[in-house]
C-alpha cells in the first residue's frame, strides 16, 4: 500500500502522460497549495461533485469550484492531503482512479473517498469529473 504523501521532491512534468504521474501529482499539488498547477490536471470543462452526509450533493464546473478550494487552502497553515488504498483502471483513453483521502488542516482532519474520471488526449491525462465524499470529520482543536 503506497501513501501518496506531499513531501517527496519529484520534479513535476506536464502534460501528465501516465496514471502513476497523475496519482502522484494530484495530492502533492493540492497539499502544496499550488492551485494553478493543480487546476491544469483538469479539462477545461471538468466538473466537481461534493457529497456530504445529510446534505444535498453539489456539482459545479471546475472554474466555479476553484475559489472555494483556494480559500480553504489559504485559511489553513497546515494543509496536507494524502491518498491511500489507490485503485486505477485504464480503458484505452478513459481511466478511473479511486482513492481514500485524508486532508489534515489546522483545526480538523477530513477523511473520505475521491473518484476521478480521466480522459487521455493530446494534452495527456485530464480530469473530466471529480466526485468526493467526506465520510469522517475529526476536530483537532
Amino acid at each position: 500500500m503506497q501513501n501518496y504523501n506531499t513531501y517527496s521532491h519529484t520534479q513535476i512534468q506536464f502534460p501528465v502522460k501516465t496514471l502513476s504521474q497523475f496519482i502522484e501529482y494530484y495530492p502533492k499539488l493540492f497539499s502544496q497549495k499550488n492551485f494553478t498547477a493543480w487546476r491544469t490536471l483538469f479539462d477545461d470543462h471538468a466538473t466537481m461533485t461534493k457529497v456530504q452526509a445529510s446534505k444535498l450533493s453539489s456539482t459545479t464546473y471546475i472554474d466555479e469550484a476553484m475559489p472555494e478550494q483556494i480559500e480553504y487552502g489559504n485559511e489553513n497553515d497546515t494543509f496536507i492531503e494524502e491518498w491511500n488504498h489507490v485503485e486505477s483502471h485504464e480503458y484505452g483513453n478513459i481511466a478511473i482512479v479511486k482513492a481514500n483521502y485524508t486532508l489534515t488542516v489546522d483545526a480538523e482532519i477530513r477523511e473520505g473517498v475521491d473518484i476521478v474520471t480521466l480522459l487521455k488526449n493530446k494534452d495527456g491525462w485530464k480530469i473530466i469529473n471529480l466526485v468526493y465524499e467526506e465520510t469522517k470529520l475529526i476536530k483537532r482543536i
